[in-house]
């Protein structure tokens, strides 16, 4: 019955448009309403039966009808393009390049791929988050294809990969020169490094970071509109989502792609700008024995090169240093593997990484420090040489090619205080020979722990915390160095644009070439006109060569310095 009643609706149907035919010949389970979004409506009705109008139905009559993925499809899919994306990390640079250029994937993918491989693995979080966003960009990928390349990749088969390339020869002299470019590419991107911590820190809303990134002041760039990308994501991101995860995951990248691109612009211009204004740290050895530097960034500064490395006698090293860099760099001495646990340790100025990087981590006192502010208040650089930690080693600290301005001086401690240090402050170490040996010498803050040495407590100030007699053996020994923690008139030092030279164990000749008076500078006598180190390093009679002097004249000269000097 209902067919016949069909049939005779078809004449009827066939003579009216289409739109208004699917309108009335159309079953559906809830009222009409000509208000009613397309969404509120829920799904089409079955046609009556009859004859269709050509063209009336909006699908292609030769394909199937696309099937709607469950929640749980769209899970699995999810997981799987993750896990191609952890695969394709572990791969080399030119794996991944082949792998995504058959693929036919963006360079996005390639990028966020390099930037995951950066990512240590104490930064667990970042790394899940990233590996999430590279899955999204991983999903439109063929999943036969990605599961062959990456397979191929992995056991080595490149007849499987030319056949999935479509390819009748590989490249290797492709490969070969990608490998050789490596680290110029990686050099050149190092702001997308950047701008993806930047862009972590700005949609997540990370205050240090979001604070580092308005600060930036060495190019100029639109804040507002920043803040107009910055929120343009985030108002995507809060969305909630259970369906249509496809159409969510394009309306999100479209909204990344243009905050992404201002971000590698603006890192890109502030690191050529830093490229310009940075300093060159180069340090050097001039003591008889293997010392190791640390180098512990300020908070809030971006980490140099490297944070602890060996230099041997007569070695010098020289690092690039950052535009407004802060931060601090001293000797370790005595360091040693443990054939055992492969623990590294130092007797004097360990940083307890239990590796040769330093890794973050400062000092153990006694150690000499050199501290440093580049381009802080008004432009200036800003160092000294520390001694309120106590005392392992001569250091000396020389600015070179500076701007005209400042103090720009020399300042250091040449003298080896370790065999003078007073007996309540000595670090004594077993030497090789089974003596014992002084090889450092305690601040009395370190040694006592009183408020009154610390400069804490009621002692907080520089009207109640006065140098004490321990402090005044340090500033006696080295004048321009600091003795305590408000000794600041006579040991900070101020330069514009300079580079700086760093000498362990320094010599009278290195004193000499930065145009200062060495018996001023190293607070010594001058005997016979012969400069005399208390370190026993050298005596300079015309040009300097190294000598031993005996102890007992060391403490001699030691005590004629103090006495002039009281």
């Amino acid at each position: 019955m209902a067919q016949a009643a069909a049939l005779a609706a078809a004449p009827l149907r066939n003579s009216l448009h289409p739109w208004l035919t699917s309108l009335l010949f159309t079953q559906k389970p809830y009222p009409l309403s000509f208000f009613s979004s397309p969404a509120s409506r829920g799904p089409r009705g079955p046609r009556p039966l009859g004859p269709l109008v050509a063209g009336d139905d909006d699908t292609d009559s030769d394909a199937p009808p696309a099937a709607k993925k469950s929640r749980n499809e769209l899970k699995r899919e999810a997981r799987r393009a993750v896990r191609w994306g952890m695969e394709l990390s572990t791969f080399s640079r030119p794996q991944i390049k082949r792998v995504l250029r058959v693929a036919s994937l963006d360079r996005e993918v390639f990028d966020a791929l390099m930037l995951v491989k950066r990512l240590g693995p104490d930064v667990r979080e970042g790394k899940r988050r990233q590996f999430n966003y590279i899955g999204r960009l991983l999903r439109k990928a063929q999943p036969d294809l990605m599961d062959a390349l990456i397979q191929a990749s992995k056991d080595g088969d490149n007849s499987r990969l030319l056949a999935l390339s479509g390819q009748e020869t590989w490249s290797i002299e492709d490969d070969e020169e990608e490998e050789e470019t490596t680290y110029e590419e990686e050099e050149s991107e190092n702001h997308i490094e950047i701008a993806a911590r930047w862009f972590d820190g700005l949609v997540y809303k990370d205050p240090s970071i979001t604070n580092e990134v308005y600060s930036v002041e060495n190019v100029e760039f639109d804040r507002q509109e920043l803040r107009k990308l910055v929120r343009r994501v985030q108002s995507i991101e809060g969305l909630q989502v259970d369906e249509n995860v496809a159409e969510y995951d394009a309306m999100l990248t479209e909204a990344k792609k243009p905050l992404i691109r201002f971000l590698r612009s603006l890192a890109k211009r502030s690191l050529a700008e830093e490229r310009c204004l940075s300093a060159t740290f180069t340090l050097t050895n001039n003591c008889e024995y293997t010392v190791w530097p640390g180098l512990l960034s300020g908070a809030g500064t971006a980490p140099l090169e490297t944070t602890g490395f060996a230099l041997e006698n007569g070695e010098s090293r020289s690092l690039t240093v950052p535009y407004k860099w802060s931060g601090r760099i001293w000797g370790r001495t005595l360091c040693s593997t443990n054939s055992t646990t492969g623990k590294f340790t130092c007797v004097t100025g360990d940083c307890g990484s239990s590796t040769v990087e330093c890794s973050g981590s400062g000092a153990a006192p006694p150690a000499t420090l050199a501290e440093f502010t580049l381009d802080g208040s008004g432009g200036m650089d800003f160092y000294d040489v520390s001694l309120v930690d106590g005392f392992n080693l001569p250091m000396l600290v020389m600015p070179q090619g500076a701007s005209p301005g400042g103090n720009c001086s020399s300042t250091g401690c040449l003298v080896a205080l370790n065999g003078l240090c007073p007996s309540d402050l000595k670090v004594v170490a077993e030497s090789t020979d089974g003596a014992s040996e002084s090889v450092a010498c305690k601040s009395a803050c370190d040694a006592f722990g009183s408020p009154q040495y610390c400069c804490s407590g009621a002692y907080g100030n520089p009207d109640t915390c006065k140098p004490s007699s321990y402090s005044q053996f340090f500033k006696n020994a080295c004048p321009r160095a600091y003795s305590y923690a408000y000794d600041d008139a006579t040991s900070t030092f101020t330069c514009y644009n300079a580079n700086y030279l760093i000498t362990f164990c320094p010599s009278t000749g290195s004193v000499k070439s930065a145009g200062e008076n060495p018996a001023a500078a190293a607070g010594l006598p001058l005997i016979n006109n012969t400069m005399v180190f208390l370190s026993g390093d050298q005596a300079s009679s015309g040009r300097a060569r190294a000598v031993r002097l005996p102890t007992t004249f060391a403490v001699l000269a030691a005590s004629w310095l103090l006495s002039r000097q009281l």
